[in-house]
């Protein structure tokens, strides 16, 4: 009689546990997970239950961006500096407005090929590096600065003030500087320069070079002397170097001596 106690409830347990482990398996995945318990005073969530944020692709991000370049637009300017420093030029453009134009340590300045900035008083890196020693000493001063009177293309971007930064300057050749120059010498060194007041009151200084000509040959310039001075054409803002200097009042005597 024991025995068949013993076989009726070992049967029972087996069925329990059957029933048990069919449950299990056909039990949804989802009822599986895990859930986390917020904490106290906290509002902890699962990782899988985190909604994503927006992409920077999403629509608002693209009408950011348009907006920006909107503010951000590029324009060109063509005239003539007025004024310049290291922080700003003032343009005069064609219609006779004038328009002032920042500048900054990324603004690039172009030159034409073989083209020597006008030297400043305080000559700043980049001048250096392109103008030689007599160059330096030769070329007038120009306090309105470096481009002033040169012609130039501006590419700049609008600021969100309305104003405009320069990203490029591109200096524009201008017309040949006049060839010949007639005056009265003021101060002379041989081998290096010399000065002249021209009839229009103003002086001009031009470099002597070694291939630089005087004639009549054998001639000695003194200050007072009337001479012309012959020059190449360059640009405008280049050092004038004389190509020849002819002494006036010397061509009457070579002329009168007598041939052979």
């Amino acid at each position: 009689m024991m025995k068949k106690s013993l076989l009726y409830v070992s049967l029972l347990l087996v069925i329990i546990l059957t029933m048990t482990a069919t449950t299990v398996f056909a039990a949804p995945e989802t009822s599986l997970k895990p859930r986390k318990s917020p904490a106290p005073g906290g509002t902890e969530v699962t990782a899988t239950e985190v909604t994503p944020g927006p992409r920077g692709n999403s629509e608002q991000h693209r009408n950011d961006q348009n907006g920006q370049s909107e503010m951000k637009s590029k324009a060109n300017f063509r005239g003539v500096v007025v004024t310049s420093d290291a922080t700003s030029l003032t343009l005069e453009l064609k219609d006779g407005m004038q328009q002032v134009i920042a500048m900054d340590e990324n603004t690039v300045i172009k030159y034409p090929t073989h083209f020597i900035p006008q030297a400043t008083e305080t000559a700043v890196a980049t001048e250096t590096a392109v103008a030689t020693e007599t160059a330096t000493a030769t070329v007038t001063a120009t306090p309105s600065g470096p481009l002033a009177g040169l012609q130039v293309m501006v590419k700049a971007v609008g600021q969100e003030d309305g104003s405009y930064l320069a990203l490029k300057i591109m200096v524009i050749p201008g017309k040949p500087v006049k060839q010949q120059h007639v005056g009265e010498v003021t101060v002379y060194t041989e081998g290096s320069s010399i000065t002249i007041k021209a009839r229009d009151g103003m002086e001009y200084t031009f470099e002597v070079k070694d291939t630089t000509k005087i004639l009549p040959e054998g001639s000695m310039i003194q200050v007072g002397d009337t001479v012309t001075v012959i020059m190449p054409r360059v640009l405008n803002g280049q050092p004038m170097v004389a190509a020849g200097i002819v002494l006036h009042g010397m061509e009457s005597s070579t002329e009168s001596e007598p041939e052979d």
